[in-house]
C-alpha cells in the first residue's frame, strides 16, 4: 500500500472590503490582497471622479409626468406631475345607492404631485395648470392621505420608487378604494369629509374642473411651495403639514 498523506490545511485570510475615505482634499483608497495584506493609495478628486463615471447608470424609458429625478444614499427619488384631468375612483360608502358599500365615480382632480423616495410616497395638490416648484403646494382632496402628504396604502405594497416606478405607485393609490380614513381637512367646504364634495363633482355638468379654491393651504397661515417642502424633507427628513 502506497503511503498516505494528510490533506493540506489551506486557510482562507478573510478580506476586509475596498473603501474610501476622505482626507483633505484627497481620497485614501484601502483594498486588501488575497494574502490579506492591506494596501493604502492616495488618489485626487478627478481620479474617483473617472473612475464612477465608468459604471454604467440607465434610468429606462421616463415617463413625461416625471419631472425631476435623482438618487443618494435613502436610494432613488422623484418628482411626478399629473395636470388637472378628470379620474375614475372607488368610494367606500355609507350611502344607499352604494353596491356593497362601493361607489365608483368619474371625478375631476387638480393638478396633482407626488413625491417618492425608497417606498415612502407623498401627495399634493397645486392651483397652477403647470409644475411651478416655487409655488405653493396644498392638501391632496383625496382620503388615505396624511397631514404631511404621505400616503397610505393600506395592505396594497408600492414599488421602490425609482424613476420609472413612481408612476406604478401612483396607479396602485388611484385605484385603491377609498374609505374615510384622513378624509377630513382637504376641503374648505367639507372639512369632514372631502369625498362629499368628490362626488358632488361626478354629478356636475361635463366639463367641469375641481374648485381650486376650495383647496386646503398645506401650511395653514404661512405656506409652503414644493421646492421648500422637498429641500426641507432632505435636510430635516420631514415634511410639512
Amino acid at each position: 500500500m502506497g503511503e498516505e498523506f494528510d490533506s493540506p490545511v489551506v486557510t482562507k485570510v478573510a478580506t476586509p472590503p475596498p473603501r474610501l475615505e476622505l482626507y483633505s482634499g484627497q481620497y485614501l483608497f484601502t483594498a486588501a490582497d488575497h494574502t490579506g495584506a492591506v494596501h493604502e493609495k492616495l488618489v485626487s478628486a478627478s481620479a474617483v471622479r473617472e473612475a464612477f463615471t465608468k459604471i454604467k447608470i440607465d434610468s429606462g424609458w421616463i415617463a413625461p409626468e416625471v419631472r425631476r429625478w435623482g438618487t443618494g444614499k435613502d436610494g432613488d427619488w422623484a418628482v411626478m406631475y399629473l395636470p388637472p384631468q378628470m379620474h375614475t375612483l372607488e368610494l367606500i360608502s355609507e350611502a344607499p345607492e352604494a353596491k356593497g358599500g362601493v361607489v365608483h365615480i368619474s371625478t375631476p382632480l387638480p393638478g396633482m404631485v407626488m413625491f417618492g423616495m425608497g417606498v415612502d410616497y407623498y401627495l399634493w395638490a397645486v392651483k397652477s395648470e403647470e409644475l411651478e416648484p416655487y409655488k405653493e403646494i396644498y392638501r391632496a382632496p383625496l382620503p388615505n392621505v396624511e397631514p404631511d402628504g404621505g400616503i397610505c396604502f393600506g395592505t396594497h405594497q408600492p414599488p421602490r420608487c425609482t424613476s420609472t416606478s413612481i408612476k406604478q405607485a401612483w396607479k396602485v393609490f388611484i385605484t385603491t378604494p377609498f374609505n374615510n380614513h384622513r378624509c377630513d381637512g382637504k376641503s374648505k367646504r367639507s372639512s369632514e369629509d372631502v369625498r362629499v364634495v368628490l362626488r358632488d363633482m361626478a354629478r356636475a355638468p361635463r366639463p367641469c374642473q375641481y374648485p381650486i379654491a376650495d383647496l386646503v393651504r398645506q401650511v395653514p397661515n404661512t405656506g409652503v411651495t414644493l421646492d421648500q417642502a422637498i429641500r426641507g424633507f432632505f435636510e430635516d427628513g420631514e415634511m410639512p403639514g
